[in-house]
Protein backbone atom coordinates (compact mmCIF):
# COMPACT_ATOMS: atom_id res chain seq x y z
CA UNK A 1 0.00 0.00 0.00
CA UNK A 2 1.20 3.38 -0.75
CA UNK A 3 -0.09 5.92 0.58
CA UNK A 4 0.26 10.14 0.07
CA UNK A 5 -1.01 12.45 3.15
CA UNK A 6 -2.14 15.64 2.03
CA UNK A 7 -1.22 17.47 5.40
CA UNK A 8 -0.06 21.07 4.13
CA UNK A 9 -2.53 23.08 5.53
CA UNK A 10 -2.54 21.08 8.90
CA UNK A 11 -0.12 23.73 10.49
CA UNK A 12 -1.93 25.39 13.23
CA UNK A 13 -4.51 24.67 16.46
CA UNK A 14 -6.68 21.72 16.17
CA UNK A 15 -5.42 20.79 12.53
CA UNK A 16 -2.00 20.66 13.47
CA UNK A 17 -3.07 17.78 16.32
CA UNK A 18 -5.23 16.14 13.59
CA UNK A 19 -1.80 16.06 10.76
CA UNK A 20 0.75 15.19 13.14
CA UNK A 21 -1.34 12.53 15.34
CA UNK A 22 -2.51 11.26 12.05
CA UNK A 23 1.27 10.52 10.29
CA UNK A 24 2.08 9.09 13.73
CA UNK A 25 -0.88 6.77 14.35
CA UNK A 26 -1.09 5.56 10.71
CA UNK A 27 2.45 4.69 10.75
CA UNK A 28 2.04 2.61 14.16
CA UNK A 29 -1.55 1.20 12.75
CA UNK A 30 -0.03 -0.24 9.19
CA UNK A 31 3.86 -0.28 9.58
CA UNK A 32 3.53 -2.37 6.44
CA UNK A 33 2.23 0.85 4.21
CA UNK A 34 4.89 2.88 1.88
CA UNK A 35 3.95 6.25 3.19
CA UNK A 36 4.60 9.88 1.55
CA UNK A 37 3.49 13.20 3.51
CA UNK A 38 3.13 16.50 2.16
CA UNK A 39 3.52 18.77 4.87
CA UNK A 40 4.10 22.20 6.60
CA UNK A 41 7.70 23.64 7.01
CA UNK A 42 8.64 24.53 10.57
CA UNK A 43 5.35 23.06 12.47
CA UNK A 44 6.71 19.63 13.86
CA UNK A 45 6.81 17.32 11.13
CA UNK A 46 10.17 17.33 9.61
CA UNK A 47 11.35 16.15 12.52
CA UNK A 48 8.82 13.32 13.22
CA UNK A 49 8.37 12.13 10.33
CA UNK A 50 12.68 12.10 10.62
CA UNK A 51 11.92 9.93 12.84
CA UNK A 52 9.16 7.67 11.34
CA UNK A 53 11.18 6.90 8.33
CA UNK A 54 8.91 8.72 6.23
CA UNK A 55 9.80 10.65 3.60
CA UNK A 56 8.25 13.88 3.13
CA UNK A 57 8.17 16.93 1.31
CA UNK A 58 8.17 20.51 3.53
CA UNK A 59 6.73 23.21 1.82
CA UNK A 60 6.77 27.23 3.49
CA UNK A 61 4.02 29.85 3.98
CA UNK A 62 4.23 32.13 1.57
CA UNK A 63 2.69 35.75 0.76
CA UNK A 64 -0.69 34.42 -1.55
CA UNK A 65 -1.02 32.05 0.24
CA UNK A 66 -4.86 31.23 0.07
CA UNK A 67 -4.27 31.01 -4.46
CA UNK A 68 -1.40 29.24 -3.67
CA UNK A 69 -3.57 26.46 -1.44
CA UNK A 70 -5.56 26.19 -4.20
CA UNK A 71 -3.24 25.32 -7.27
CA UNK A 72 -1.95 23.47 -4.35
CA UNK A 73 -4.43 21.10 -4.13
CA UNK A 74 -5.62 20.94 -6.77
CA UNK A 75 -2.41 20.56 -9.04
CA UNK A 76 0.51 19.77 -7.07
CA UNK A 77 -1.39 16.96 -5.12
CA UNK A 78 -2.53 14.99 -8.13
CA UNK A 79 0.79 15.23 -10.18
CA UNK A 80 2.35 14.02 -6.67
CA UNK A 81 -0.07 11.17 -6.78
CA UNK A 82 0.83 10.36 -9.76
CA UNK A 83 4.37 10.94 -10.07
CA UNK A 84 4.74 8.47 -7.02
CA UNK A 85 2.60 6.15 -8.28
CA UNK A 86 0.16 6.13 -4.94
CA UNK A 87 -2.56 3.36 -4.19
CA UNK A 88 -4.44 6.14 -1.52
CA UNK A 89 -4.34 9.76 -1.40
CA UNK A 90 -5.49 10.71 2.29
CA UNK A 91 -6.51 14.34 1.92
CA UNK A 92 -6.07 15.91 5.96
CA UNK A 93 -7.17 19.78 5.26
CA UNK A 94 -10.50 19.85 3.38
CA UNK A 95 -9.80 20.25 0.30
CA UNK A 96 -10.04 16.80 -2.12
CA UNK A 97 -7.82 17.16 -5.03
CA UNK A 98 -10.33 17.06 -7.86
CA UNK A 99 -8.06 15.35 -10.24
CA UNK A 100 -6.38 12.92 -7.76
CA UNK A 101 -5.07 9.90 -10.20
CA UNK A 102 -6.40 7.46 -7.49
CA UNK A 103 -9.06 6.33 -5.05
CA UNK A 104 -9.04 9.30 -2.74
CA UNK A 105 -10.28 9.59 1.53
CA UNK A 106 -11.02 13.35 2.52
CA UNK A 107 -11.09 14.47 5.88
CA UNK A 108 -13.34 17.12 6.33
CA UNK A 109 -13.18 19.85 9.77
CA UNK A 110 -14.38 23.22 8.15
CA UNK A 111 -17.67 24.24 9.55
CA UNK A 112 -17.86 27.56 6.90
CA UNK A 113 -18.83 24.19 4.22
CA UNK A 114 -21.59 23.02 6.18
CA UNK A 115 -23.19 25.64 7.88
CA UNK A 116 -26.12 28.81 6.08
CA UNK A 117 -23.85 31.84 5.26
CA UNK A 118 -26.47 34.03 7.26
CA UNK A 119 -24.87 31.62 10.39
CA UNK A 120 -21.26 33.16 9.92
CA UNK A 121 -19.71 35.32 12.04
CA UNK A 122 -18.75 38.41 10.52
CA UNK A 123 -15.71 37.96 8.40
CA UNK A 124 -13.64 40.28 6.21
CA UNK A 125 -14.59 40.38 2.61
CA UNK A 126 -11.55 38.60 1.53
CA UNK A 127 -11.94 35.63 4.25
CA UNK A 128 -15.72 35.68 2.78
CA UNK A 129 -14.39 35.46 -0.73
CA UNK A 130 -12.00 32.72 -0.39
CA UNK A 131 -14.57 30.57 1.79
CA UNK A 132 -17.27 30.58 -0.68
CA UNK A 133 -14.53 29.45 -3.48
CA UNK A 134 -13.44 26.52 -1.19
CA UNK A 135 -16.82 25.68 -0.60
CA UNK A 136 -17.34 25.52 -4.34
CA UNK A 137 -14.39 23.11 -4.97
CA UNK A 138 -15.18 21.00 -1.90
CA UNK A 139 -18.18 20.36 -3.42
CA UNK A 140 -17.69 19.60 -6.86
CA UNK A 141 -14.12 17.36 -5.49
CA UNK A 142 -15.89 16.13 -2.20
CA UNK A 143 -18.59 13.61 -4.92
CA UNK A 144 -15.46 11.91 -6.05
CA UNK A 145 -14.10 10.78 -3.16
CA UNK A 146 -14.12 7.21 -2.28
CA UNK A 147 -14.73 8.19 1.44
CA UNK A 148 -15.20 11.32 2.95
CA UNK A 149 -14.85 11.21 6.73
CA UNK A 150 -16.32 13.21 9.26
CA UNK A 151 -16.06 13.75 13.09
CA UNK A 152 -19.21 14.16 14.61
CA UNK A 153 -22.57 12.69 13.54
CA UNK A 154 -23.92 16.37 12.94
CA UNK A 155 -20.91 17.20 10.38
CA UNK A 156 -21.73 14.32 8.43
CA UNK A 157 -25.52 15.35 8.17
CA UNK A 158 -25.13 17.97 7.54
CA UNK A 159 -22.41 17.14 4.66
CA UNK A 160 -25.53 14.99 3.02
CA UNK A 161 -27.86 17.29 3.57
CA UNK A 162 -25.22 20.24 1.99
CA UNK A 163 -23.51 18.37 -0.95
CA UNK A 164 -25.13 15.61 -1.13
CA UNK A 165 -22.69 13.02 -0.18
CA UNK A 166 -24.00 9.33 -0.60
CA UNK A 167 -24.23 8.43 2.97
CA UNK A 168 -22.25 4.99 1.73
CA UNK A 169 -19.57 7.28 1.38
CA UNK A 170 -20.00 8.92 4.83
CA UNK A 171 -17.89 7.60 7.66
CA UNK A 172 -17.21 9.03 11.07
CA UNK A 173 -14.35 8.81 12.80
CA UNK A 174 -14.45 10.68 16.48
CA UNK A 175 -11.78 12.64 17.32
CA UNK A 176 -9.21 12.00 20.58
CA UNK A 177 -7.06 14.50 22.82
CA UNK A 178 -3.45 14.61 21.90
CA UNK A 179 -0.85 12.18 22.64
CA UNK A 180 0.76 14.79 25.07
CA UNK A 181 -2.20 15.05 27.31
CA UNK A 182 -1.09 11.61 28.41
CA UNK A 183 2.71 12.61 29.42
CA UNK A 184 4.15 13.65 32.72
CA UNK A 185 3.77 17.31 33.36
CA UNK A 186 6.55 19.91 31.54
CA UNK A 187 8.93 22.10 33.75
CA UNK A 188 7.03 24.92 31.09
CA UNK A 189 3.51 23.70 31.66
CA UNK A 190 4.38 24.12 35.30
CA UNK A 191 5.60 27.57 34.81
CA UNK A 192 2.36 28.97 32.86
CA UNK A 193 0.49 27.05 35.62
CA UNK A 194 2.20 28.96 38.35
CA UNK A 195 1.16 32.08 36.50
CA UNK A 196 -2.33 31.10 36.41
CA UNK A 197 -2.47 30.67 39.64
CA UNK A 198 -0.43 34.15 40.78
CA UNK A 199 -2.73 35.92 38.34
CA UNK A 200 -5.93 34.61 39.73
CA UNK A 201 -5.44 35.33 43.52
CA UNK A 202 -7.71 33.11 44.42
CA UNK A 203 -10.51 33.72 42.22
CA UNK A 204 -11.89 30.91 40.14
CA UNK A 205 -9.87 30.36 36.94
CA UNK A 206 -11.76 30.02 33.33
CA UNK A 207 -9.83 28.84 30.44
CA UNK A 208 -10.71 29.01 26.52
CA UNK A 209 -7.83 27.41 25.15
CA UNK A 210 -7.97 28.42 21.24
CA UNK A 211 -6.06 30.35 18.49
CA UNK A 212 -8.16 33.21 16.92
CA UNK A 213 -10.15 32.63 14.28
CA UNK A 214 -13.61 34.36 14.14
CA UNK A 215 -16.07 31.74 14.83
CA UNK A 216 -14.70 31.20 18.52
CA UNK A 217 -16.30 34.19 19.60
CA UNK A 218 -13.46 35.02 22.01
CA UNK A 219 -14.60 38.96 21.99
CA UNK A 220 -17.42 37.67 24.32
CA UNK A 221 -15.21 37.39 26.98
CA UNK A 222 -14.60 40.99 27.01
CA UNK A 223 -18.29 41.53 27.03
CA UNK A 224 -18.21 39.05 29.92
CA UNK A 225 -15.91 40.48 32.04
CA UNK A 226 -17.41 44.21 31.53
CA UNK A 227 -21.02 42.81 32.32
CA UNK A 228 -18.71 41.26 35.78
CA UNK A 229 -17.31 44.55 36.70
CA UNK A 230 -20.66 45.98 36.33
CA UNK A 231 -22.40 43.85 38.94
CA UNK A 232 -19.37 43.85 40.91
CA UNK A 233 -18.93 40.23 40.56
CA UNK A 234 -15.04 39.83 40.27
CA UNK A 235 -14.79 36.03 40.87
CA UNK A 236 -13.62 35.14 37.50
CA UNK A 237 -10.21 35.04 35.87
CA UNK A 238 -10.46 33.96 32.16
CA UNK A 239 -7.06 33.13 30.74
CA UNK A 240 -6.87 33.02 26.59
CA UNK A 241 -4.50 31.62 24.51
CA UNK A 242 -3.88 34.18 21.56
CA UNK A 243 -1.46 36.12 19.36
CA UNK A 244 -1.57 39.41 17.82
CA UNK A 245 -0.23 37.94 14.82
CA UNK A 246 -2.37 35.61 14.23
CA UNK A 247 -5.05 37.64 13.21
CA UNK A 248 -6.82 41.59 12.27
CA UNK A 249 -9.30 40.34 14.85
CA UNK A 250 -6.84 39.04 17.41
CA UNK A 251 -5.11 42.52 17.54
CA UNK A 252 -8.26 44.26 18.33
CA UNK A 253 -9.19 41.93 20.80
CA UNK A 254 -6.03 42.69 23.10
CA UNK A 255 -6.52 46.36 22.57
CA UNK A 256 -10.09 46.24 23.84
CA UNK A 257 -8.68 44.05 26.92
CA UNK A 258 -6.02 46.99 27.17
CA UNK A 259 -8.53 49.56 26.26
CA UNK A 260 -11.35 48.12 29.03
CA UNK A 261 -8.17 48.09 31.66
CA UNK A 262 -9.47 44.56 32.02
CA UNK A 263 -5.71 42.96 32.12
CA UNK A 264 -6.77 41.89 35.93
CA UNK A 265 -10.39 39.76 34.89
CA UNK A 266 -8.27 38.68 31.33
CA UNK A 267 -4.88 37.16 31.04
CA UNK A 268 -3.73 36.28 27.84
CA UNK A 269 -1.09 33.50 27.99
CA UNK A 270 -0.04 33.70 24.61
CA UNK A 271 -0.14 30.42 22.07
CA UNK A 272 1.30 27.33 24.01
CA UNK A 273 3.14 24.50 23.43
CA UNK A 274 1.59 20.81 23.19
CA UNK A 275 3.88 20.12 26.38
CA UNK A 276 2.46 22.61 28.80
CA UNK A 277 -1.36 21.77 28.09
CA UNK A 278 -1.38 18.75 31.06
CA UNK A 279 -0.30 21.42 33.32
CA UNK A 280 -2.81 24.28 32.24
CA UNK A 281 -5.74 22.07 32.07
CA UNK A 282 -5.38 20.99 35.29
CA UNK A 283 -4.71 24.25 37.10
CA UNK A 284 -7.82 25.63 35.08
CA UNK A 285 -11.43 25.07 36.92
CA UNK A 286 -14.01 25.52 34.25
CA UNK A 287 -13.30 25.37 30.40
CA UNK A 288 -15.39 28.51 28.42
CA UNK A 289 -16.29 27.99 24.71
CA UNK A 290 -17.83 30.78 23.30
CA UNK A 291 -17.77 29.50 19.88
CA UNK A 292 -20.80 29.81 16.94
CA UNK A 293 -19.28 27.50 14.75
CA UNK A 294 -17.83 24.27 14.62
CA UNK A 295 -17.64 20.74 12.91
CA UNK A 296 -15.82 19.41 15.83
CA UNK A 297 -13.32 21.72 18.70
CA UNK A 298 -10.61 19.70 20.32
CA UNK A 299 -11.16 21.65 23.50
CA UNK A 300 -14.32 19.59 24.28
CA UNK A 301 -12.82 16.07 24.41
CA UNK A 302 -9.17 17.76 26.55
CA UNK A 303 -12.08 19.89 29.12
CA UNK A 304 -13.45 15.68 29.49
CA UNK A 305 -10.03 14.21 29.64
CA UNK A 306 -9.17 16.85 32.69
CA UNK A 307 -12.75 16.36 33.97
CA UNK A 308 -13.78 19.93 33.68
CA UNK A 309 -17.19 21.66 33.88
CA UNK A 310 -17.83 22.78 30.42
CA UNK A 311 -20.00 26.26 29.61
CA UNK A 312 -20.42 26.35 25.79
CA UNK A 313 -22.76 27.92 23.35
CA UNK A 314 -26.44 25.77 22.53
CA UNK A 315 -25.64 24.90 19.52
CA UNK A 316 -25.98 21.39 17.35
CA UNK A 317 -22.11 20.61 17.74
CA UNK A 318 -21.55 21.12 21.51
CA UNK A 319 -24.78 19.34 21.99
CA UNK A 320 -23.70 16.24 19.99
CA UNK A 321 -20.30 16.03 21.77
CA UNK A 322 -20.87 17.16 24.72
CA UNK A 323 -24.37 15.79 26.00
CA UNK A 324 -25.34 16.39 29.24
CA UNK A 325 -21.47 16.91 30.32
CA UNK A 326 -21.98 20.40 29.30
CA UNK A 327 -24.02 23.18 30.47
CA UNK A 328 -25.78 25.73 27.52
CA UNK A 329 -26.45 29.02 26.77
CA UNK A 330 -27.46 30.78 23.57
CA UNK A 331 -25.01 32.57 21.69
CA UNK A 332 -24.51 36.31 22.45
CA UNK A 333 -26.28 35.99 26.09
CA UNK A 334 -24.24 37.28 28.46
CA UNK A 335 -26.36 37.47 31.45
CA UNK A 336 -27.02 33.35 30.66
CA UNK A 337 -23.38 32.46 30.27
CA UNK A 338 -22.77 34.18 33.63
CA UNK A 339 -25.50 32.53 35.42
CA UNK A 340 -23.69 29.36 34.08
CA UNK A 341 -20.31 30.10 35.00
CA UNK A 342 -21.27 30.96 38.59
CA UNK A 343 -23.35 27.56 38.48
CA UNK A 344 -20.03 26.10 37.42
CA UNK A 345 -17.56 27.85 39.57
CA UNK A 346 -19.25 25.35 43.06
CA UNK A 347 -19.32 22.56 40.65
CA UNK A 348 -17.49 19.56 41.29
CA UNK A 349 -13.96 18.69 39.00
CA UNK A 350 -16.39 15.40 37.75
CA UNK A 351 -18.37 14.33 34.59
CA UNK A 352 -21.03 11.90 35.01
CA UNK A 353 -20.11 10.93 31.47
CA UNK A 354 -23.66 10.60 30.83
CA UNK A 355 -24.44 11.97 27.12
CA UNK A 356 -20.73 11.78 25.81
CA UNK A 357 -18.25 8.87 24.11
CA UNK A 358 -16.15 7.36 25.52
CA UNK A 359 -12.61 8.22 25.58
CA UNK A 360 -10.83 7.62 22.61
CA UNK A 361 -6.76 7.76 21.96
CA UNK A 362 -4.94 8.63 18.69
CA UNK A 363 -4.40 4.97 18.21
CA UNK A 364 -8.21 4.09 17.55
CA UNK A 365 -8.90 6.96 15.48
CA UNK A 366 -5.99 5.64 13.08
CA UNK A 367 -6.50 2.71 13.48
CA UNK A 368 -10.53 3.30 12.16
CA UNK A 369 -8.97 5.33 8.99
CA UNK A 370 -6.32 2.47 8.22
CA UNK A 371 -9.39 0.54 8.36
CA UNK A 372 -11.43 2.44 5.79
CA UNK A 373 -7.95 2.77 3.80
CA UNK A 374 -7.54 -1.29 3.74
CA UNK A 375 -11.39 -1.45 2.26
CA UNK A 376 -10.75 0.85 -0.74
CA UNK A 377 -7.42 -1.21 -2.09
CA UNK A 378 -8.38 -4.99 -0.25
CA UNK A 379 -12.07 -5.68 -0.59
CA UNK A 380 -11.76 -8.44 2.10
CA UNK A 381 -14.63 -9.49 4.65
CA UNK A 382 -12.40 -7.83 7.69
CA UNK A 383 -12.05 -4.43 5.64
CA UNK A 384 -15.38 -4.24 4.96
CA UNK A 385 -16.70 -5.20 8.27
CA UNK A 386 -14.44 -2.38 9.48
CA UNK A 387 -15.52 0.27 7.14
CA UNK A 388 -19.41 -0.45 8.26
CA UNK A 389 -18.87 -0.32 11.35
CA UNK A 390 -17.16 3.58 11.36
CA UNK A 391 -19.78 4.25 8.95
CA UNK A 392 -22.57 3.36 11.52
CA UNK A 393 -20.90 5.40 14.76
Amino acid sequence: MRLLINAVGCRAGGGLTVGLNCIRGIRQARPGYEIMALVPAGHGYEELCGSLSIPYRAFTKTLGYAAWRLWFDQVKVPLAARQWSADVLFTLNNQPAWGAPCPQIALFANPYYIYPVAEWPPLTLFDRTSLLVQRGLFAASARRCAWVAAQTNVAAKRLHAQFGIDPARLVIVPNAVAAEHHDAETEDGQRVARRMEDAAAGRVRVLTLSRYYSHKNLEMIVRLARRLREIEDRRFVFFITIAAEQHAGARALLKAIERYRLGDDIVNLGPLGYGALRSVYQTAQICFLPTVLESMSGAYLEAFHYQLPIVTTECDFARDTCGSAAAYFLPGNVDAAILLLQTASGAPRKHDGEGRAKPRRWADVCGDFAGVIDSIRRPDPDAAQMAARVRAR
